[in-house]
């Protein structure tokens, strides 16, 4: 808590109150300034009135052995009436003019449901919200930080899409790009958006905004019969991932330079890319499949693969017949490290060189794991080299 226990009450009665059950008052307390969000749960535990209901010894070593205690810095509510559908890391931009566009970085949450959409702002030093954005009749598909802006893909079903370009410090929408394809995916250059469809499309856009608005010419490129699934920018080309190919494309005119096809196995899915932070490595996995596949980004040549789902059951203790319970639903690459999350609410963490071994896993959830987004900013104990939001 970063304070002395009654620190507003006078010495004389602080016995006497104890003994009354009176307990220091958390609930002024910021979770993100309590430090480790489990290790507070189990400090109040011990401070049962009634010895009986106190952990034993024993109880506290396994619970501080735990990944979650040790991982888990806070655990923050989204004040929405729709479901969580993904999130996004803002980072801080720096304007030569003016400085800093925004002092720290940003949390976007995305929650959507039938009737629409809204976007959550959190500031992520402390994770204390700073915002809403709501979107009518909408749903939320992916969203990007691009340059100085927030690029937020949405669908009304099948028939209406459009990105809303948000402004990074006032949070309003500063321009509508209505498209007739369906999104499926983003990323960008720092002089270009590209966006993957469904129907198998690759488009380009200036990331200048003011380009955009003066309707600036697109650059447009079928791709594929199949849903572009992920988009990754490297150094020679730019990464576009369907069901069990990845195409590799010029970054100027989205002309195809050469194909990776994989072998036919259903399980082995290419599907959503993310590159390592050296950019040394890409790795893929299905979202609603149990495999991860490891990639040479710079000789663009498969690696190997990680069954996921088995080394879940074997792990985590997930029936491999039981209601796939061991199937992914969000992946994220953080230094060294690939985040796993699982239908089953669990999070696994694989070190990134092969043989890929499971270095952690621990269940934070009772129901999937929507996104996963690292931060590379010191988070609330100010030391963090890297955090991992989800939700």
């Amino acid at each position: 808590a970063r304070r002395h226990p009654f620190h507003n009450m006078p010495q004389h009665m602080i016995e006497a109150a104890i003994e009354e059950g009176q307990r220091p008052q958390l609930e002024d307390v910021s979770v993100t300034e309590t430090g480790l969000y489990y290790m507070t749960r189990v400090m109040k535990l011990c401070w049962a009135g009634n010895p009986q209901k106190r952990p034993s010894s024993q109880q506290i070593v396994e619970w501080l052995s735990a990944s979650a205690l040790q991982l888990i810095i806070s655990v923050v509510p989204v004040s929405s009436k729709y479901s969580i559908r993904n999130g996004c890391i803002v980072t801080p931009i720096t304007n030569k003019e003016v400085g800093p566009v925004i002092p720290s970085s940003q949390l976007w949450i995305c929650c959507d449901g039938v009737a629409g959409a809204e976007l959550n702002f959190f500031t992520t030093n402390t994770m204390v919200e700073a915002g809403k954005h709501f979107i009518r009749e909408h749903q939320v598909y992916c969203v990007k930080q691009c340059g100085e802006h927030v690029w937020v893909a949405t669908r009304a079903g099948l028939e209406c899409s459009e990105v809303n370009v948000f402004n990074i410090n006032t949070k309003d929408v500063i321009h509508n790009i209505n498209l007739k394809e369906n999104i499926s995916c983003i990323t960008n250059s720092d002089q270009l958006v590209y966006i993957g469809t469904i129907e198998g499309y690759c488009l380009a856009i200036p990331v200048n905004v003011v380009a955009v608005q003066n309707d600036s010419k697109l650059c447009v490129r079928y791709v594929s019969e199949y849903c572009i699934d992920g988009l990754v920018l490297t150094q020679t080309c730019l990464w576009a991932s369907t069901s069990n190919q990845i195409h590799f494309l010029n970054t100027e005119t989205l002309e195809l330079k050469s194909m990776e096809k994989r072998i036919k196995n259903t399980q082995a899915i290419v599907g959503k890319m993310m590159i390592s932070d050296n950019g040394d490595q890409m790795w893929s996995a299905h979202i609603g499949g149990i495999i991860m596949s490891a990639w040479n980004a710079h000789k663009r040549t498969h690696i190997c693969d990680v069954d996921v789902g088995m080394c879940a059951a074997k792990n985590c203790h997930i029936s491999t017949t039981g209601p796939h319970g061991n199937i992914i639903t969000a992946m994220c690459t953080a230094l060294d490290t690939v985040w796993v999350g699982l239908a089953s609410g669990h999070i696994m963490v694989f070190a990134m060189n092969p043989p890929a071994e499971l270095l952690s896993s621990f269940r934070p959830y009772h129901s999937d794991v929507r996104f996963l987004s690292a931060c590379k900013y010191p988070g609330p104990l100010g030391k963090e080299e890297c955090m991992m939001l989800c939700g």
